[in-house]
């Protein structure tokens, strides 16, 4: 099995909290982004995002959108979906399964139970430092001074146990004002979720 469809990346999204939920009895919440690693398909954060509201939409998943993640818990429903599948189902989600183990990718299970919620703010905060590093080369004449500060002022926020959306949202827009910095701050401001 080379490449999933969309049905069966959501199909075996479920499979995975199903593993760790029932399987291997694991309560709690689950970071999407790794999942979605683990079967080694390329999403958006949109994407992402989406597909969390989708399932939580059917039923399926609790969710807990975090700076740059989501988080899923499998609902009593999404065990009842997941084991209503058919025979053909369960024979490619296991052949799926064991390519992912010979690709030495088996561990990823173990280390999603080790996900904290914490972990997806601090690579945003990288990630915004790294674009502050970026603004700071093209700061030949000062001319992003204004803009060095309010990124510093979106890293602070974010560093705090609960960030004040609102500070966030300011900083952003202003920031995107500057149409130099839009396509890369466009995607880090997705990862915020201050919709």
């Amino acid at each position: 099995m080379d490449s999933l469809t969309y049905k069966q990346l959501l199909d075996f999204t479920i499979g995975v909290l199903y593993e760790l939920r029932v399987k291997q009895k694991r309560t709690g919440y689950y970071s999407l982004n790794e999942i979605i690693k683990y079967f080694n398909y390329e999403v958006s954060f949109d994407e992402i995002r989406d597909i969390a509201k989708y399932l939580e939409a059917q039923g399926y998943v609790k969710t807990v959108f975090i700076y740059g993640d989501v988080f899923l818990e499998l609902t009593t429903r999404g065990i009842i979906y997941f084991e209503a599948k058919d025979k053909a189902f369960f024979t490619s989600f296991d052949a799926f399964r064991k390519a992912r183990q010979k690709e030495k990718i088996k561990d990823t299970v173990e280390q999603l139970d080790k996900k904290i919620m914490a972990s997806s703010k601090e690579n945003l905060v990288k990630e915004i430092q790294d674009f502050k590093k970026d603004i700071k080369k093209l700061n030949d004449k000062n001319q992003y001074t204004d803009y060095l500060s309010d990124i510093d002022i979106l890293i602070i926020e974010l560093q705090k146990d609960n960030p004040d959306k609102e500070i966030l949202a300011h900083k952003t827009n202003k920031l995107l004002e500057n149409l130099n910095f839009r396509d890369k701050l466009s995607k880090i401001v997705s990862k915020l979720n201050i919709e």
